[in-house]
């Protein structure tokens, strides 16, 4: 209690701006085996038919049932938007059953169930028996979820990412992209080769373009000639001094891995987000899925 105060203080909230609900009114009972929880009600003797919750297969019918009070109660309110907080509140409220690490600080569609749109993050207890660090995070989604209260809906961007692209679209976007002076891209690689790759030259990533190489099967997606185009064309805009490439991991993988497998030599100011993050923030995980959710 008193970890959720200074977080949501330090958010900017008050504790009567919202309604405070454990998902299931009584006491549990946590069981640990091997990588997994199992819970049960405290007083319950802790058989198969009082199981509520478990790593990996998440509610059971019991445990939907005895959480129904919580979920008439989250019905019934005014509320625009849940914070759940632990992987079984998520879960509850969302119906996604991973890890919480995975969700926290995104704005999700709620279950049917609730009916409110939603924003995962850590339990307070995990600061304690965990990650200190981890309350800078539950105070960014709390930031996230105060932001959000005055709208019931669901405001996510909306991107238009093509494909499907023509060899004409293609080179005209990786055009654009070099006379934008900065884009992103990214590789996928499958046996040391290249299935596709995107690009994408919007500040704010509302459009973007995937560019197949390689059908479902693993045979070549355009004739010979059309392949060799697009890849001079790529290579041009990457080897411009002039235009800025930004992407995760890029110094790290994608650019040696051009120069090795194609001769592609990019120059020109390299923006790595991954480097960016671990040398700003040492601490705290610099995977793609965490620098998007907290900038």
């Amino acid at each position: 209690g008193e970890v959720f105060m200074e977080c949501l203080h330090a958010a900017g909230g008050i504790r009567r701006g919202g309604y405070i609900l454990n998902v299931w009114p009584f006491m549990i009972y946590k069981e640990k085996r091997g990588n997994r929880e199992f819970f049960y009600p405290f007083a319950s003797p802790r058989g198969p038919n009082d199981l509520l919750w478990a790593t990996g297969s998440g509610f059971t019918d019991e445990g939907i049932r005895e959480a129904l009070p919580t979920i008439q109660k989250i019905k019934r309110s005014k509320a625009n938007v849940i914070l759940a907080m632990g992987q079984q509140a998520m879960d509850l409220a969302t119906g996604k059953s991973a890890k919480i690490g995975k969700w926290r600080g995104s704005i999700l569609a709620g279950h049917p169930r609730v009916g409110k749109k939603v924003i995962p993050t850590y339990h307070p207890a995990a600061t304690i028996h965990g990650v200190y660090l981890w309350r800078y995070l539950i105070i960014n989604d709390m930031k996230r979820a105060l932001a959000e209260k005055g709208d019931p809906h669901l405001n996510l961007p909306v991107r238009r990412i093509m494909i499907d692209p023509t060899f004409k679209e293609i080179i005209e976007f990786i055009r654009e992209c070099r006379k934008a002076g900065r884009f992103a891209t990214d590789l996928e690689v499958i046996n040391h080769q290249v299935p596709c790759f995107s690009l994408c030259y919007d500040p704010g990533g509302m459009e973007g373009l995937v560019v197949p190489l390689s059908d479902d099967h693993g045979e070549p997606f355009w004739r010979l000639e059309d392949e060799r185009d697009i890849w001079l064309e790529y290579a041009a805009a990457l080897e411009d001094p002039e235009v800025e490439k930004v992407n995760q991991n890029l110094i790290g993988f994608d650019m040696p891995f051009l120069a090795m497998q194609n001769h592609i030599l990019a120059k020109g100011y390299m923006c790595d987000t991954m480097i960016a993050q671990h040398i700003l923030y040492p601490e705290f995980n610099k995977g793609l899925d965490f620098i998007a959710s907290i900038h």
